[in-house]
């Protein structure tokens, strides 16, 4: 028998260990960690079993109400929603589209136009 606590796999989502974490610090039961967040119990059935990182919402009341941290509760993007986390190295190289430069080419005027002189 495989301890999924221990072993979090694929088919679990990347909010799964913060979960666990705040059933244990809420008092051991989803129906425990349902009160903290204001939902009913088959919503924390559903987090748990999500391969969708948890809501922020969640993610800030469950930090606040029992210490849990954002980057623990959203690892692969908590950067992208507070600015205020530091980022983890490499985190902005693993963009799914690359970024636009916001300096003008030496060609292209202060609004990113080409100039136009005749």
């Amino acid at each position: 028998m495989r301890n999924i606590a221990a072993d979090p796999s694929e088919e679990h989502g990347p909010s799964y260990r913060g979960l666990l974490l705040a059933i244990s610090k809420a008092g051991g039961t989803q129906t425990a960690l349902a009160d903290v967040l204001d939902v009913g119990q088959p919503e924390v059935h559903r987090m748990l079993h999500s391969k969708k990182p948890l809501k922020p919402e969640h993610c800030t009341t469950l930090e606040r109400e029992l210490g849990i941290p954002r980057a623990l509760l959203r690892p692969d993007d908590y950067w992208r929603i507070w600015p205020d986390l530091p980022a983890p190295p490499g985190a902005f190289h693993k963009r799914k589209r690359p970024i636009r430069s916001l300096r003008a080419s030496p060609s292209s005027d202060a609004w990113g136009q080409g100039s136009h002189r005749r």
